[in-house]
């Protein structure tokens, strides 16, 4: 005899008591059931093709007349954009090193303080690494969450310092914080 934790006799369970009433049904039908393809004909294609052409024949054409002093706002606004910019939380990092007054050693504590939100330009990506340029100088162990697809929390590994910018390497962060 099996018993619970309490003392009292486990009982195993038993079918449903409603399935005992249970009738079988006899006739049914299967609907599609060997997916069995079945396409309509639409009568009225060659009105569809024809529409599909007039709209094609209307199209807007855009006016060809273009200020001189229009064109080089436009010109300045395509360079500005970049591809690859992503928007990103930035959960900045203090890097605390401390020695042991009794034995001398040193340890490297991590004291996150600042959240913000800043705008990366990503480099490539792919599950172990991240790379991506920003303008300023981010400190080594920060944590940054891409508003993207991936939701996927990177800590900063390497800086890598150019002329206008720095480059960073990120692997994924174990400390994953809320940035609501």
């Amino acid at each position: 005899m099996i018993k619970n934790k309490n003392g009292e006799e486990y009982k195993i369970s038993k079918p449903n008591p409603l399935m005992k009433f249970q009738e079988l049904w006899s006739i049914y039908t299967l609907h599609n059931f060997f997916w069995n393809e079945t396409i309509e004909k639409n009568k009225n294609i060659k009105q569809i093709k024809e529409k599909i052409n007039e709209i094609e024949k209307e199209e807007i054409k855009p006016d060809l007349e273009v200020k001189e002093e229009i064109k080089p706002e436009l010109e300045i606004k395509e360079e500005i954009k970049e591809e690859n910019i992503t928007s990103c939380y930035y959960l900045g990092a203090e890097n605390i090193s401390i020695q042991d007054e009794l034995y001398g050693d040193k340890k490297n504590k991590i004291k996150y303080n600042q959240k913000k939100i800043i705008n990366i330009k990503l480099d490539s990506y792919n599950d172990l690494f991240l790379y991506f340029t920003y303008h300023e100088k981010l400190e080594k162990n920060s944590i940054i969450f891409p508003k993207n697809k991936d939701k996927r929390w990177w800590k900063i590994n390497k800086i890598n310092n150019n002329q206008d910018s720095y480059n960073y390497e990120c692997i994924p962060s174990d400390f994953t914080p809320s940035f609501s």
